[in-house]
């Protein structure tokens, strides 16, 4: 990705290498940033971010890319545990045969169970985002 940059290359060059994975950085004006699995690293593989940013002269000029390394396997893997683990719960909230819903932190619709739209006909739709105050208010 250094390399890219001291080329100054065009994006579709960046593509070329990263398909959809990179990203400009929303932090370092003129740098990229990018992750990965790279299975022949360790024992299991490893996730990479990285990030390039260029090195300027005093007049602008790109002179040098600093290019740096993250292992961020350790997150990837607390991620995707947490993903199994949602999924888990969500398949338990749907076989419940109970109407439930489930809020957010600030008291907000985030789910329902089709046990709770089969009995009260409200759906996901309806109601996602809404507060208990707004669907009492909503109530003949």
């Amino acid at each position: 990705m250094a390399d890219l940059i001291v080329d100054n290359a065009p994006e579709e060059e960046y593509k070329k290498y990263y398909n959809d994975r990179f990203r400009r950085s929303p932090v370092i004006e003129g740098a990229y940033e990018a992750e990965g699995f790279f299975s022949a690293l360790g024992d299991s593989g490893k996730w990479l971010f990285f990030t390039a940013a260029p090195l300027m002269d005093s007049e602008g000029r790109i002179t040098g890319a600093l290019e740096t390394l993250q292992d961020i396997t350790e997150r990837k893997r607390a991620e995707e545990a947490v993903t199994r683990s949602e999924r888990r719960l969500w398949a338990l909230l749907d076989f419940l045969p109970y109407p439930t819903v489930v809020f957010q932190l600030d008291g907000r619709v985030y789910y329902l169970n089709p046990a709770f739209t089969e009995i009260f006909g409200w759906t996901i739709e309806e109601l996602a985002g809404k507060t208990i105050d707004q669907l009492m208010a909503d109530l003949p």
